[in-house]
């Protein structure tokens, strides 16, 4: 009799154990995800897009067959208009300044004004001779609000204030964040602990967060910085990410209270890293990592993992203009809140995804 019940009570904690241990695998990310979205078949997403609302948003998207036109050559960018209930999409017929030399896009906070920042080639000197801003409505409409002399890199990543009268952008690799307003002159404050900039985040007006550079970095958090473009001060932060991995991308809720987070979780140790790159064991089984999409506060607690996707991992060393390093497939990219700020979506293949935060 005490060795049934001994059993039965062991087998009731091991089913509990089991029970608890499924309920804390992690959710599959792509079967909450919903597709809303796909590129026209001649063309290909860029990156960009935003939510004009729940059903309606705008997209960037690149043709896949060149065009040759006088001394042009290349693949031009287009701004997409869709639906997700309809197949019905249109075009946004901007200048072809913009299509054919277009190199970063802002949209304005409530999607009705796009800043596009153009490359001036010279293909006399076969050299860039600057760069141009413009800014354009939804009817295709656009005028010329700024022109920079430069032979250097673009001033991307730019985005606007929360005015949606000013915006701002990092102006070379030294540290320098430009305000810029439509119909004046830019302001350059220099703030040289954020150095390298690799993305901007707008919080509240008028502050402008400021995520400093990881590069392909396994971190456990991201130095931001807090900063006023009316008072020029500013603060450092550091927000721990949700979970130790290479932040892919941040985003910014509309509402300003969460931050949404693609974090590249390395599934393998640092000994496993390095014996694959003997080369008589480069055909050992692909790794399989993980991209996860997680959502915190603004403060990096309250993390909540909304859901991972499996990529697979190899080490590739071909030789190419790139180093050897890790290639990987699968990824989601693109991270963008929707306006009720409870769901988010995601580029995957050349589609659009949304899913509930």
């Amino acid at each position: 009799m005490k060795t049934s019940l001994r059993f039965a009570i062991l087998s009731a904690v091991g089913l509990l154990a089991v029970w608890a241990m499924a309920d804390q695998r992690p959710v599959e990310l792509m079967r909450n995800a919903v597709f809303v979205a796909k590129s026209p078949h001649d063309h290909r997403l860029k990156g960009e897009h935003y939510w004009l609302s729940s059903r309606e948003l705008l997209a960037v998207v690149q043709t896949t067959e060149m065009v040759e036109e006088g001394a042009y050559y290349g693949f031009p960018y287009r701004l997409l208009r869709m639906r997700t209930d309809s197949r019905n999409h249109n075009f946004v017929h901007l200048p072809k300044k913009l299509e054919r030399d277009g190199c970063d896009w802002a949209f304005s906070p409530d999607g009705t004004r796009i800043l596009c920042e153009t490359v001036n080639y010279n293909s006399t000197r076969s050299k860039i001779d600057g760069y141009s801003y413009y800014l354009c409505s939804l009817d295709g409409a656009a005028r010329l609000v700024h022109n920079e002399a430069s032979d250097g890199i673009p001033s991307s990543p730019m985005a606007w204030l929360a005015d949606g009268l000013r915006w701002v952008d990092t102006s070379d690799w030294e540290g320098n964040v430009r305000i810029r307003d439509l119909d004046r002159a830019p302001i350059s404050k220099r703030i040289p602990e954020f150095a390298f900039h690799s993305d901007l985040l707008i919080s509240e007006h008028p502050a402008v967060q400021l995520r400093g550079h990881i590069g392909s970095k396994v971190v456990d958090s991201i130095t931001c910085g807090i900063w006023n473009p009316d008072s020029g001060r500013s603060q450092q932060r550091k927000i721990p990410t949700p979970i130790k991995g290479e932040v892919v991308d941040v985003a910014l809720s509309r509402n300003g209270q969460s931050l949404g987070w693609i974090i590249w979780v390395r599934d393998r140790s640092w000994v496993k890293s390095q014996i694959r790159r003997i080369p008589l064991l480069e055909s050992i089984k692909p790794v399989t990592d993980s991209f996860q999409l997680w959502v915190t506060d603004l403060r990096g607690s309250g993390a909540t993992r909304v859901g991972i996707k499996q990529i697979v991992a190899k080490w590739d060393s071909t030789p190419s203009c790139f180093a050897p390093g890790w290639r990987f497939d699968g990824g989601f990219y693109n991270l963008e809140w929707l306006p009720d700020s409870r769901s988010a979506s995601f580029t995957l293949d050349d589609s659009i995804y949304v899913v509930r935060i």
